[in-house]
C-alpha cells in the first residue's frame, strides 16, 4: 500500500522490573535535542478533569500536557521544574526536570497492549541533563491504559521508574530547580485535583539512594519502582503513603516514624478519623501514639503522620539483634456518605531498639604506673544498662555500670570484650572488644623556657613549662635571678610582674623541675629588658580636611600618634592654642586671621623643642566659583564623554552631581578636574545641569547643552514583491555611509490565502534566514550604505508586508519620517518538485519513488508514477501509475505539527511493491497536482 513516509527510529535497552519494554512505546521519536516537544495524536480518548482530550504534548523535560503547553524563550519547552500544585493546566509528569538528549538516548513513544489492554507509553530511556550531559543517566516510563470497561475516557496512569542518577539540570543563567513528578488537573479550587510525589522540588530525594527514592516506591502493583493511579469520569484515585525513615525518632522501647500521605480528601468542617496498623517484620506492633495534621506546605488533601509503636527488633542465631526492621504503615481514611475510602500502604527498613555498645571513653593507650579511668557506653534497648568484661588489664578493675579504672602494672597490648545486657525482657545483649596499648616506663621529666624580651616599666608575662614524668610538677630558681619586678609561681611555673623601669640588659637565670614521682631536671633561661624607645609625634589626618578662605575662627582635629600633654600645634612657625585628647587627637584653636586668604599653611606637632612630627600642609582655598565645562555642547551619541571642569577652590575629595547622582571626578587641581557624562544622560539632545560639592558642604552649578547626533531617512525594497522565492531579498539602503554603526529591526506581516484553515500562525508566513519570529535585528556598517537579508521558506500563499520599526545609532534613534513599508505576494500555484530531489530507491519490501516538493496552497490532489526500464529490459505491463489516496496523505501531512512548522514544504515517500533486478529500472518520472493545477514532470535516477 502507498503511503506518505515521515521516520521512524528503533531502540533497544536493558531496563529494572518496572520499565515496560513494549516496543510499540518505541514506535517514534522526539529528535536527540534540548527542551523540544511535539503533539501526537492518543490511540483513544481520555477524561482528564471533566474534558476529553485525543491528543497530548510530549515534552523532552519528563511530562505530557493536555490542551497546551508551556514554552519559554524561542518556543522551547518550559525547563525549570515548577510545583505540580502551581500549575494551572492539566500534566502528567513522572520525572518534570531539565533534560537534554543531545548526548543520550532519545525520549520514544507509541501505542502498544498492556493486560491486554490498548496503551500509550512515553519512555524516557536513559536521558542526561542540560548542558549537553551525559555522565550520569536515568530511565522511567509514563504509560496511560484504556479502560472504557468502566466507562468512555476512563484510563490508568502508570510511573514507572528503573533509575533516577540525578535531579537537576546545569542552567547558571535562567535558574535551576530539582526535579518534581506527580499530576494534576489544573483547575485549582473545589474541582481541583492533584498528587504531588513527597520530595519534590528537593535536592537528592528522589535518587536511588535518597529518602524517597522512586524506584523503591509501589503502589497498586506489587512491583518496585511502579505507581499505577485510577482515573475514572476524569479524577484520579490518588491516595498514596511514604514512609522518611531518615527521620525516625528512638525512644526505647517505643519508636516514632514519620510518613506523608496525599490523597485523602475529606468533606468541609469534618475532621478526618484515620485507621492505621503497623507490622514490625511482618509482625502485627501496638501503635501506642497517632498523630496526623494537614501538610505544613499547604498541599490540598495532604498529611503528615507521627507514629509511634513497641520495637522489638529480631535476633540472629547468635543471639544478637538486627540494627533494623521492615515496617509496614497502612493508613485508611473509610467511605463516607458518596465519599470512597481513601487507603495507602509503605513498607521501609527503619531502625529499631536494638542494642549496641561501645568502648566509649576507655583509653586506647596508657603507660605503666600511671592512673586513669575510662567509660564504656550503650544505646537503644531499654535502659538501665548493666556492664562486664573479661580479661581486663592487669592493675585495673571493671566496674558494672562500664568504668574500667586503675593503673596497669605491666607493658602489652590487651585485648577485651566488654558486654553490656539492657532491661528488656528478655534481656538484649550486645558486646564489642576493646584495646589497649601500654607502654613500659613513664617518660623522664623535661623543661623548656617560654621568656619573651620585656620592656623595662611595662608588665611581663612568660613560664617555664615541664613535660614528661608524672605531674604535678614543682619549679624552683637555684642559679641567677629575675629582673627586678618580676616573679616565678612556683606551683604553675608561670613568671608575671611589672618591669622595673630602671632595668635594662640580659638576666641570665636556671630552674629545677621537679615531679611527684621524684623525677628531676633543670633548664637555664635568660630574660632580656630592652629600654622604653620615645617615639617622635606624626600627623595623620585633619577634620576637616580643609577651609575656605574667609571662614571664621574654628576647631581642628589632628589625628595622629605619640601626642602628649605637652604637645603643641604649629602654623607657619606659630604655636597655636593646643588641647591634648589622647595620645592620637589634639584640638586647636585656629583664628580667623589666618583664614583670610588662599594658600597652603606648613604645620607641625611638636612635643619638646628636640622632638617634632614632619612637616604637613593644611590648604585654605578659594571660594567655589567660576565653573565652566570643555566641551560647551555635547552630542546626543548615547556614549560616555568626558568633559573638563574649571573654576577655583576645588578640594579633594569634591563631587560632581548629575540629576543627583554622584559621578566619577578626578581632580587635577584647586582649579581643573575631570569627569565622565554617562551615556544614558546623552540618549537625547537637551540641556545637562551639573552640581559642584566641596567637602566643606558648599556647592555651585554649571549647564551644558546636548545638541543631536545624526538623524536619517533611509529606503526599503523587495526584489521581486509579487512573488517570493528563496532567492529573493529585502533590502535597507541609505543615502549615503551613517560613519558609525546603525542597529535596527524589520516586522514582517502575512495573511495566508492557503487551503486547510484554520490559520497556521507564524509558520505560514516567510521569515527571514536566522530567525523563528515575525521581528528581524539588523546592523549596518559604519562605512556601509545598506543591509540586505534573504528570505526563505516563503512556501505559503498569501499576501504581506516589511516594516522598518526602529533605527538606531548607540541606542538613540535616527529615523527621520514616517517608517518605510514594502508589500509581497505569494501565489497560489500549482506544486514545484525540486530539482534533483526525484529518486528511484531500494527498499526492505520492494521500491519507493521519493522526492522534495512545495505547494503554496498547501494540498494535494493527484499524483502520477512513471518508469523507465534499462536499455534491452521490456515491460510485462504499463509503467505508469496513478499515487494512492494523495488528497489524504497530504490532508494528515499538512495538518500535523511537523507539517505545520514545514510551511508549503513536504517529503513524498510512494511505496511500491516489487520482485526482479533493481539495476532493470532506469529512472523515474512523477507529476503531481493540487487545487490550483498540475506541477512540471521532473524526472530522476536510482539512488
Amino acid at each position: 500500500m502507498q503511503r506518505l513516509i515521515l521516520f521512524l527510529l528503533f531502540a533497544s535497552f536493558a531496563f529494572a522490573q518496572a520499565y515496560r519494554d513494549n516496543r510499540g512505546f518505541a514506535a517514534n521519536a522526539l529528535r536527540n535535542d534540548d527542551d523540544n516537544f511535539a503533539e501526537v495524536q492518543l490511540p483513544f480518548p481520555v477524561n482528564f478533569g471533566g474534558r476529553v482530550y485525543n491528543s497530548v504534548f510530549i515534552s523532552n523535560n519528563g511530562n505530557l500536557s493536555f490542551g497546551t503547553i508551556t514554552t519559554v524563550l524561542d518556543g522551547r519547552a518550559n525547563f525549570v521544574p515548577r510545583g505540580i500544585r502551581n500549575i494551572n493546566f492539566p500534566m502528567i509528569a513522572p520525572f518534570y526536570a531539565d533534560i537534554d538528549t543531545s548526548n543520550s538516548s532519545a525520549v520514544t513513544y507509541g501505542a502498544d497492549r498492556v493486560d491486554n489492554r490498548v496503551a500509550f507509553g512515553v519512555n524516557w530511556p536513559g536521558v542526561g541533563r542540560f548542558d549537553r550531559k551525559n555522565d550520569r543517566l536515568n530511565t522511567f516510563q509514563v504509560v496511560l491504559v484504556e479502560r472504557a470497561d468502566t466507562g468512555t475516557g476512563n484510563f490508568d496512569i502508570e510511573f514507572n521508574y528503573s533509575s533516577i542518577n540525578w535531579d537537576t539540570g546545569d542552567d547558571t543563567v535562567l535558574g535551576t530547580a530539582p526535579a518534581s513528578a506527580g499530576f494534576t488537573n489544573g483547575l485549582g479550587g473545589d474541582n481541583g485535583q492533584l498528587f504531588e510525589f513527597p520530595g519534590s522540588l528537593t535536592t537528592g530525594a528522589f535518587l536511588d539512594d535518597g529518602p524517597f527514592a522512586l524506584r523503591t516506591q509501589s503502589r497498586n502493583s506489587g512491583v518496585a519502582g511502579r505507581l499505577r493511579f485510577e482515573v475514572r469520569n476524569g479524577l484520579a484515585a490518588d491516595t498514596s503513603l511514604v514512609i522518611d525513615p531518615s527521620r525516625t525518632r528512638l525512644d526505647c522501647p517505643n519508636v516514632t516514624i514519620f510518613a506523608r500521605g496525599s490523597g485523602y480528601r475529606v468533606d468541609a468542617f469534618v475532621t478526618p478519623n484515620f485507621v492505621r496498623s503497623l507490622t514490625e517484620n511482618g509482625e502485627a506492633r501496638t501503635i501506642t501514639n497517632f498523630v496526623a495534621l494537614p501538610a505544613a506546605d499547604g498541599t490540598p488533601n495532604t498529611y503528615d503522620f507521627q507514629v509511634t509503636y513497641r520495637s522489638t527488633p529480631q535476633i540472629d542465631p547468635a543471639g544478637n539483634p538486627f540494627p533494623l526492621s521492615q515496617v509496614r504503615l497502612n493508613v485508611s481514611l473509610a467511605a463516607f456518605g458518596n465519599r470512597p475510602e481513601f487507603t495507602a500502604s509503605d513498607t521501609k527498613n527503619v531502625r529499631n531498639c536494638a542494642l549496641s555498645t561501645s568502648c566509649g571513653t576507655i583509653p586506647t593507650t596508657a603507660l605503666v604506673g600511671f592512673q586513669f579511668n575510662g567509660r564504656a557506653s550503650a544505646s537503644g534497648g531499654i535502659a538501665p544498662y548493666t556492664f562486664s568484661a573479661a580479661n581486663i588489664p592487669p592493675g585495673t578493675v571493671f566496674a558494672a555500670n562500664g568504668t574500667l579504672s586503675g593503673a596497669v602494672n605491666a607493658p602489652g597490648d590487651y585485648s577485651f570484650v566488654v558486654t553490656a545486657r539492657d532491661a528488656s525482657s528478655p534481656v538484649q545483649s550486645a558486646s564489642t572488644t576493646c584495646r589497649m596499648s601500654v607502654t613500659g616506663q613513664a617518660s623522664p621529666v623535661t623543661g623548656a623556657c617560654n621568656t619573651p624580651p620585656a620592656t623595662a616599666g611595662a608588665p611581663y608575662t612568660g613560664s617555664i613549662n615541664a613535660s614528661g614524668g608524672r605531674s604535678p610538677y614543682s619549679f624552683r630558681i637555684f642559679e641567677g635571678a629575675l629582673p627586678p619586678g618580676l616573679a616565678l609561681n612556683e606551683t604553675s611555673g608561670a613568671i608575671t610582674g611589672t618591669v622595673a623601669a630602671t632595668a635594662a640588659g640580659a638576666y641570665p637565670f636556671s630552674v629545677s623541675i621537679s615531679d611527684s614521682a621524684q623525677g628531676r631536671t633543670s633548664v637555664a633561661c635568660s630574660i632580656t629588658v630592652n629600654t622604653v624607645v620615645v617615639n617622635p609625634p606624626q600627623i595623620s589626618s585633619f577634620a576637616p580636611a580643609a577651609v575656605t578662605a574667609g571662614s571664621a575662627a574654628f576647631t581642628l582635629r589632628v589625628s595622629g600618634n605619640s601626642f602628649s600633654s605637652a604637645s603643641r600645634f604649629v602654623w607657619n612657625g606659630f604655636e597655636l592654642t593646643t588641647t591634648f585628647v589622647s595620645a592620637t587627637a589634639l584640638d586647636v584653636a585656629v583664628p580667623a586671621n589666618l583664614l583670610a586668604a588662599e594658600g597652603t599653611a606648613q604645620v607641625l606637632v611638636r612635643n619638646s623643642a628636640s622632638l617634632s612630627s614632619a612637616a604637613a600642609a593644611y590648604e585654605v582655598y578659594a571660594v567655589l566659583s567660576g565653573l565652566a565645562i570643555n566641551p560647551s555642547e555635547l552630542r546626543a551619541t548615547g556614549e560616555d564623554t568626558a568633559v573638563t571642569l574649571s573654576g577655583n577652590g576645588f578640594w579633594p575629595g569634591m563631587m560632581v552631581a548629575l540629576a543627583g547622582a554622584n559621578l566619577s571626578v578626578r581632580r587635577i587641581s584647586a582649579n581643573q578636574a575631570e569627569f565622565v557624562v554617562p551615556g544614558a544622560r546623552l540618549a537625547a539632545p537637551g540641556t545637562l545641569t551639573f552640581t559642584v560639592t566641596n567637602p566643606d558642604g558648599r556647592s555651585t552649578t554649571v549647564s551644558a547643552n546636548v545638541v543631536p547626533a545624526l538623524t536619517l531617512g533611509p529606503s526599503l525594497t523587495i526584489e521581486n514583491p509579487n512573488v517570493i522565492t528563496d532567492q529573493n531579498a529585502v533590502t535597507v539602503r541609505l543615502a549615503q555611509a551613517p560613519g558609525r554603526e546603525l542597529r535596527g529591526t524589520l516586522r514582517i506581516a502575512f495573511s495566508p490565502a492557503a487551503d486547510g484553515e484554520p490559520n497556521n500562525g507564524d509558520t505560514d508566513f516567510p521569515r527571514f534566514n536566522g530567525a523563528n519570529n515575525r521581528l528581524l535585528t539588523f546592523a549596518i556598517a559604519a562605512n556601509a550604505t545598506e543591509f540586505r537579508a534573504a528570505i526563505d521558506q516563503g512556501s505559503v500563499a498569501g499576501t504581506g508586508s516589511v516594516s522598518l520599526e526602529t533605527l538606531t545609532a548607540d541606542g538613540v534613534t535616527v529615523l527621520a519620517g514616517a517608517p518605510p513599508v514594502q508589500a509581497f505576494t505569494i501565489a497560489r500555484s500549482a506544486p514545484f518538485l525540486l530539482p534533483g530531489s526525484v529518486a528511484v530507491v531500494r527498499t526492505a519490501n520492494g521500491i519507493a519513488v521519493e522526492a522534495l516538493a512545495i505547494s503554496s496552497v498547501r494540498n494535494l490532489t493527484s499524483g502520477t508514477v512513471s518508469f523507465t526500464l534499462a536499455s534491452g529490459v521490456q515491460a510485462g505491463s504499463s509503467l505508469s501509475f496513478p499515487v494512492e489516496n494523495l488528497a489524504a496523505q497530504g490532508a494528515a501531512w499538512f495538518g500535523s505539527a511537523a507539517g505545520r512548522n514545514a510551511g508549503g514544504a513536504f517529503r513524498i515517500s510512494i511505496p511500491f511493491t516489487f520482485e526482479g533486478d533493481f539495476a532493470n529500472l532506469q529512472g523515474v518520472s512523477l507529476t503531481l497536482s493540487n487545487s490550483v493545477g498540475a506541477s512540471a514532470t521532473v524526472t530522476g535516477g536510482r539512488r
